[in-house]
């Protein structure tokens, strides 16, 4: 006998992200921190308001900024952190999937 059904706590595509294309329409869901996706739902549970949350990416230190949209919905800046020592770069800490997005500047 085995699992019939999978119902996760959490919801995982506000745990994990996504980012995807279809015809016509593109998504980027950022992550975000699992703890405060369940105070969010503790609190729509007792039929309170949720609080606005900020994307999350476990072990990073950079800086995670608000900006204008050019749609609907929000769009943020990510800034990771970057040494150079002499001719080397160290340190280069990126949240996963913009690593090809943005381009270093010393």
């Amino acid at each position: 006998m085995g699992w019939y059904r999978y119902m996760p706590i959490l919801p995982l595509v506000l745990t994990n992200g996504a980012e995807g294309i279809g015809t016509g329409w593109s998504t980027s869901i950022p992550n975000y921190n699992p703890r405060d996706l369940v105070s969010n739902m503790k609190r729509l549970l007792n039929g309170e308001e949720p609080v606005e949350m900020q994307p999350w990416y476990r072990g990073f230190n950079g800086s995670i900024m608000e900006v204008p949209s050019k749609t609907a919905g929000k769009s943020y800046t990510l800034n990771g952190v970057v040494s150079q020592v002499g001719a080397y770069i160290t340190n280069w800490l990126q949240p996963l999937l913009v690593h090809d997005r943005e381009e270093v500047q010393l």
